[in-house]
């Protein structure tokens, strides 16, 4: 796995676990130096696919979180 996909999948769990919305987390993406060469697929990112995933980190990660 590339390195930039590995900081892609951690910043992006970390970013839906907090209380910023979808456009901010989108935003803090794109923002992120490391991410530069996925910022074209970063910003087609669906703002309704980024908050059904908010809502998924919220039900099942910490759930997860506990079971490890």
């Amino acid at each position: 796995m590339s390195t930039a996909l590995k900081h892609y999948q951690e910043r992006l769990l970390e970013l839906l676990e907090t209380k910023l919305n979808a456009q901010e987390v989108k935003q803090a993406l794109l923002l992120d130096a490391e991410l530069a060469q996925l910022h074209t697929y970063i910003e087609t990112l669906d703002l309704d696919m980024l908050t059904v995933g908010m809502e998924l980190q919220k039900k099942w990660g910490k759930k997860q979180e506990r079971q490890n």
